[in-house]
């Protein structure tokens, strides 16, 4: 859980960072962004990650999940055959490398500076 991991740490900077990051996330996000999106995108930056191991890791279901990435990552839309930006392009997909099959979901830039300027990386 990603609490117990911040309480791990113990010390009143860790607090402070995670409080900076939820302060920008709330003054950005245009409301786009629950908790769950949050815990993926911190499970995501500990190292990438499939929506299967988001939702084994969260305990939520499957597409509670995917559309809590969903609102931090560029989805392909098929019909208007467009990439749809998020607000905060947090995450990227990308195709898992052969023989895996499904994608994989890493911290985009805008991810990794924004866990940077919040000190959590």
């Amino acid at each position: 859980m990603v609490f117990q991991e911040v309480w791990k740490g113990g010390s009143m900077t860790n607090f402070t960072a995670f409080a900076k990051l939820l302060s920008f996330l709330r003054m950005n996000s245009h409301h786009q962004m629950g908790v769950l999106s949050i815990e993926s995108l911190l499970l995501v930056a500990d190292a990438p990650r499939t929506l299967e191991e988001l939702t084994h890791l969260t305990g939520a279901h499957n597409g509670s999940v995917s559309r809590a990435i969903r609102s931090i990552t560029p989805q392909w839309n098929a019909e208007g055959e467009v990439i749809q930006m998020p607000h905060l392009h947090l995450l990227t997909r990308k195709k898992r490398k052969s023989p895996l099959t499904g994608h994989e979901y890493r911290l985009a830039k805008g991810g990794k500076q924004l866990l940077q300027e919040a000190g959590l990386i």
